[in-house]
């Protein structure tokens, strides 16, 4: 079988490409694998391993993903090329979906981080439990909060949301703004950023697909 010059250029970009993503996805799959082990670790609500589920699934669907599209361009193996435009599709159809959702109930994503930000807090004040602590402290310092929706939801806010280690006197001074709102605004305020990579990412994404059907369509004549 002989491929033309475009078809060849087709095949090496499908190759290198879905490289990269193979390996993206192994490095995202261990990060994933771990944070969803931490999240069980710190807290019992299990809808907070929604989320970090989700993740997992989906980094463990793009590493299948560069396998089949690395593997099936390399050999022009066309149950591979098809199986790969399947599962590219049907990410197509996943961010669809996600977006619209995100549409539809960004305003609900507040109260979410809320509720999972207080169960954390009652994690954290468990006695002896210090990483959950420890992350309280470092998110609060990071956002430059306090609790969910403001120092009261610590039931000694003194000890949690203080700019130094001496409560007593800082207390005056720590953070009074609520972290699920400091979150919020982040996320918020990158959402253009992720609104275009969104974009960028499935523009590639179709003509992945694209280059996946020709390849196996030559493949099959």
């Amino acid at each position: 079988m002989v491929l033309t010059c475009g078809e060849q250029c087709l095949r090496i970009l499908l190759v290198v490409c879905n490289l990269f993503v193979f390996l993206f996805g192994c490095i995202c799959t261990g990060f994933a694998a771990y944070t969803l082990a931490k999240v069980r670790e710190y807290t019992s609500d299990q809808g907070a391993l929604i989320v970090p589920a989700f993740i997992l699934t989906l980094v463990l669907l793009i590493l299948i993903l560069g396998f089949l599209g690395c593997c099936g361009a390399w050999k022009l193996n066309s149950c591979c090329l098809k199986t790969y435009a399947i599962i590219i599709t049907i990410l197509i159809i996943i961010e669809v979906i996600c977006g619209i959702l995100i549409l539809v109930y960004h305003d609900k994503g507040k109260d979410f981080i809320a509720k999972f930000l207080r169960q954390c807090i009652r994690e954290a004040e468990v006695p002896g439990n210090t990483d959950m602590e420890d992350m309280m402290r470092n998110l609060q310092e990071k956002f430059e909060c306090c609790g969910a929706d403001g120092p009261s939801d610590w039931r000694n806010p003194g000890n949690y949301c203080s700019r130094s280690d001496n409560p007593i006197s800082q207390f005056s001074s720590s953070f009074k703004r609520g972290c699920a709102d400091a979150i919020y605004e982040y996320l918020r305020s990158h959402a253009i950023v992720v609104g275009v990579t969104a974009i960028v990412l499935s523009i590639v994404e179709i003509g992945a697909v694209f280059a996946a059907c020709c390849l196996a369509g030559k493949r099959s004549a």
